[in-house]
């Protein structure tokens, strides 16, 4: 790792000895004296790492202290800032399920509602902000529970609040008493940290516990919400059963309940996505978790990319999977796309836009798109097997084994934050993307096509369930030629266009 430009490396023998230059028990000392690396490289590493110390100010004298470090907390607590963490977190929220109970105030017509919130994360205001962040004061944070209170209050609506102290039979009991209409439960999976492995990827048990205390005991007429809390992908199919809609949180930010409470309540569309494949618990007995590499020496395999068709049945949500309240579809705004090897080279990039459409959801107002409207939409790509193994072997003297990594059909090359729907009917905005050599490199290494070329070609439709695994391909009918696709997840349906390419593929989900 550290020949292939890895500049930083956890050492982790116990005595220093400044003449190894490293610690002599740890990695770094042992492959010096095995030959497989050079005290160059090393140097080459130390100065890389320690110069962007430099560049932040770690090693600024007293006399002259870096100006960053005397920027107030009235600053960086602002209005201004706040409200980009509150917008950060609305943005980043995830909708997975959603069976008609969301938004709140849309699908409620009682008017009046009363809310249940509980949870081992609800009223916890340092869990959404987590480790090796900076510490806002209280003012300047928001948990989830006081996120959906003072929302709920600005509505006329009334939230009654389970603590984490209070055994599952009495929040539930509780929660009855007070004839709740919707609950909202904010949870997490077993705890992550360095040093230490979740012992299963779905919720703890005794979050699990109250959960079907709260479901067993309240009318089947009430309804669920489960939020999950967490770094990492948790599976929810042991609460699927018992929840209307699940939210996948991540770690929302200081301000990570005022944002939530404007998905929730409606002001604004979800526009999060899936981060990372979540697995379900079954994953962990499928795979080899000492098998860190990406093919997974052609079983299992890691990621979008590389798991193989009898992995992609234990996933239970793949990366990039959403939904959202209005309904969107997109369309390429020309037929087709050209940019010649030179001007990559150069370094101008091809410029990719598309036309999204959004029609408001059932129960919202028809003006919904303009005013809350957001969609977040992945540019992928993907070429014929052919190319990708000619690739392959041009990089195959600098990286060992490359050529037995299995060819994938996708990867994501660039992605849009859609805002700013126009008022009109259909309601429309535009998506751009960039794509520069970094990204299209790969389709002319040595120089040998002149442009790539993107033409319009068919369209198709196909209709796929909530917990759809293995993403839709489109196929292209021109034989030895890539696939342009662009796809736009619905509440239940996915729809994609094919468009017959010269040089590449893009998917836009």
């Amino acid at each position: 790792a550290l020949n292939a430009g890895c500049d930083m490396s956890w050492d982790m023998g116990m005595v220093p000895d400044m003449r190894m230059g490293a610690y002599p028990n740890g990695t770094v000392a042992r492959a010096m004296a095995l030959n497989l690396t050079t005290m160059d490289t090393v140097r080459h590493a130390a100065a890389n790492t320690f110069l962007q110390r430099f560049r932040v100010g770690l090693y600024d004298p007293p006399s002259h202290p870096n100006p960053w470090s005397e920027i107030p907390a009235s600053v960086i607590l602002s209005e201004a800032h706040v409200s980009i963490a509150v917008r950060a977190a609305a943005e980043s929220h995830t909708l997975l399920k959603n069976n008609g109970v969301l938004p709140l105030v849309a699908t409620h017509t009682g008017g009046h509602l009363t809310i249940g919130v509980f949870g081992s994360i609800a009223n916890n205001s340092q869990a959404p902000i987590d480790r090796y962040s900076g510490s806002p004061d209280a003012q300047h944070k928001s948990n989830y529970l006081q996120g959906i209170t003072t929302r709920a209050e600005h509505g006329g609506h009334t939230v009654v609040a389970c603590h984490a102290q209070e055994v599952p039979s009495a929040c539930a009991a509780k929660l009855l008493a007070r004839k709740v209409d919707v609950v909202v439960m904010v949870t997490a999976g077993y705890p992550e940290a360095e040093q230490h492995d979740r012992a299963d990827l779905g919720m703890p048990s005794d979050e699990l516990a109250l959960l079907e205390a709260v479901h067993s005991t309240l009318p089947t007429n009430v309804k669920k919400v489960l939020v999950i809390v967490q770094g990492g992908a948790v599976s929810t199919e042991q609460a699927d059963a018992r929840v209307d809609a699940v939210v996948w949180a991540g770690k929302g930010g200081m301000q990570a309940g005022t944002g939530f409470a404007r998905v929730l309540f409606g002001d604004q569309d979800f526009s999060g996505r899936v981060a990372a494949t979540v697995y379900k618990r079954s994953w962990a007995n499928y795979s080899n978790f000492l098998d860190t590499s990406i093919s997974g020496n052609g079983t299992a395999g890691r990621g979008y990319r590389y798991l193989s068709a009898d992995a992609r049945r234990h996933v239970l949500y793949p990366f990039g999977f959403a939904i959202a309240y209005n309904q969107y579809s997109v369309t390429l705004d020309q037929p087709t796309y050209t940019i010649t090897a030179a001007d990559l080279k150069a370094g101008k990039t091809l410029q990719v836009t598309a036309t999204i459409a959004c029609v408001s959801g059932p129960g919202l107002p028809e003006d919904f798109c303009s005013t809350g409207g957001i969609r977040s939409a992945l540019l992928y790509l993907s070429g014929p097997r052919q190319a990708m193994e000619h690739r392959h072997s041009l990089l195959h003297d600098n990286i060992r084994g490359i050529d037995a990594l299995p060819v994938r059909k996708e990867w994501l090359g660039d992605f849009s934050k859609v805002r700013n729907f126009t008022t009109t009917s259909p309601s429309v905005a535009t998506a751009s993307f960039a794509l520069g050599m970094d990204v299209l490199g790969r389709w002319v290494p040595d120089g040998s096509a002149s442009s790539l070329s993107f033409t319009k070609g068919m369209m198709e439709k196909k209709k796929i369930g909530i917990h759809a695994a293995v993403p839709i391909s489109a196929v292209c009918f021109q034989k030895g030629v890539f696939v342009l696709s662009i796809f736009v997840f619905g509440a239940t349906y996915l729809r994609f266009g094919a468009f017959c390419l010269r040089f590449g593929a893009i998917y836009l989900r």
